[in-house]
């Protein structure tokens, strides 16, 4: 990532601070981060990639596909499928069902093209989960694996449930039939992904085979359904076969920093007229993080200024959008547990 900050300017050590936070949440919770790439070796698009396909613990109403109900489940899976709706409505942690490819298997850093990501969700913005009802053992993050896997769209509003399948090799994972069902059932969804206007000709619909093979050498693609073209609604791959969304975040997220950086330098602003700061001649700003998220900290007075948490059900202030996108309370609170947070502003 480029910055025209200037050389210790406030702007230039917070983006130094971003990176050394980021690296301390991959290094909390333990994602695979190899720097086999040094082009792909920021810390933040690391942690990035880990925080969008994180999903916040907060109740969601489930809906499901036509798909449904899924015939000859085995007995078992049909339970791990209610217990895994159940933990959506209720607001429970899914995560564990995600499998190990959330923290272990894939790296934004490695030399692998294929395992940068899970390029499932870099593509179609589609989450997988094991249907096991076999409880996690204690000291361990994941679920045991099964044999069948829920494919699932997970937004801020509510969950579709797209199929459920028999656990796929690596090209099921591009299986045209998910995205078919997703634009078959969910229209208004999909319609923000319409390719609009007479320019492009539709073609004949991709294949699995080809869906897989245009991810992993990193090239975009148009999808057919029904004589529609759309475009990726998960945002697509970049040449690196790393996220496109990604790379936007990363931008957004270092452009709100200076925006913040900016906002701290300001003489009569609420950072350098705080009584504890005007005692201080040359006071010194940092990045950090409290229980409750990101905060700005003045070195020598041990001032932090708690950045404002996002509140349900309302348009976030570029602050909390700041604030969630880069360390949520869970995020936060693993990092630095309430009883650490020193913070006075």
């Amino acid at each position: 990532m480029l910055s025209d900050a200037r050389p210790n300017s406030t702007a230039t050590r917070f983006e130094s601070d971003l990176e050394d936070l980021a690296a301390a949440f991959v290094d909390k919770f333990g994602l695979k981060f190899n720097k086999e790439k040094p082009n792909l070796s920021s810390p933040l698009l690391r942690w990035l990639d880990f925080r969008q396909r994180h999903v916040d613990p907060y109740p969601r109403p489930v809906v499901l596909s036509d798909k449904f109900p899924v015939a000859n489940l085995p007995d078992e899976t049909q339970k791990g499928l209610q217990q895994l709706i159940e933990r959506f409505e209720q607001g429970a942690d899914v995560n564990p069902y995600q499998g190990r490819g959330l923290i272990r298997k894939n790296d934004t850093s490695g030399e692998a093209k294929h395992a940068r990501t899970d390029l499932l969700f870099a593509d179609w913005g589609i989450l997988h989960f094991h249907l096991t009802t076999k409880p996690i053992r204690p000291g361990r993050f994941f679920s045991e694996p099964d044999d069948y896997l829920a494919f699932c769209l997970v937004g801020g509003n509510g969950v579709a449930f797209l199929d459920v399948l028999p656990h796929p090799e690596k090209l099921g994972f591009a299986n045209v039939d998910l995205f078919d069902t997703m634009a078959r059932n969910w229209p208004e969804f999909m319609d923000k992904f319409k390719i609009r206007g007479q320019l492009l000709q539709s073609g004949a619909p991709l294949t699995t085979v080809q869906v897989s093979e245009f991810r992993e050498a990193g090239v975009g693609a148009f999808y057919n359904f029904n004589g529609t073209l759309f475009r990726s609604p998960g945002g697509g791959v970049t040449s690196a076969s790393t996220p496109r969304r990604l790379t936007l975040a990363c931008d957004q997220i270092s452009a709100l920093v200076r925006t913040l950086a900016t906002l701290v330098d300001d003489p009569v602003g609420q950072f350098r007229t705080h009584s504890a700061v005007t005692a201080v001649a040359n006071p010194e700003f940092r990045l950090g993080i409290g229980s409750s998220g990101l905060c700005v900290v003045e070195a020598i007075s041990k001032t932090d200024f708690l950045l404002p948490k996002a509140a349900s059900n309302t348009e976030l202030s570029w602050m909390q959008r700041l604030n969630n996108e880069f360390a949520p309370p869970w995020a936060a609170e693993a990092l630095c547990p309430p009883a650490d947070l020193q913070g006075n502003a």
